[in-house]
């Protein structure tokens, strides 16, 4: 019964280790962006860091892109995606590898994308 409890108490202090918490009030300085129903482009770049379970970093992944919106058709398109990996957390992004499929790839918006054509 006490190796159960051991194993037990192990397992959850591990567990919370890997739990970060995470000041959601930093979301309030994004830019407000104003969506216009006329031709509009953003630079869109996202930065994913990727470890393990106990925070250990392993590297970080940059996805960039040109995303367009706003034309009549109610359909955006992205040109000019690149991925960049590095595997140094402080280290600047080396430049971004094209993401050929990505280029003029394009979806109609619709509030059900699931069952869109």
């Amino acid at each position: 019964m006490k190796t159960i409890i051991l194993v037990i108490a192990v397992l959850l202090s591990s567990s919370t280790l890997a739990q970060k918490n995470i000041d959601l009030t930093k979301l309030n300085s994004l830019p407000k962006l104003e969506l216009k129903d006329e031709l509009q482009k953003f630079q869109v770049t996202t930065d994913h860091f990727n470890g393990d379970i106990f925070c250990n970093f392993f590297n970080k992944i940059r996805i960039k892109g040109e995303y367009t919106r706003g034309e009549e058709t109610n359909i955006v398109k992205w040109n000019n995606v690149s991925v960049t990996v590095s595997m140094s957390r402080e280290a600047k992004f080396p430049e971004g590898t094209p993401v050929a499929y990505m280029e003029d790839f394009s979806y109609k918006l619709t509030d059900d994308i699931e069952n869109s054509t």
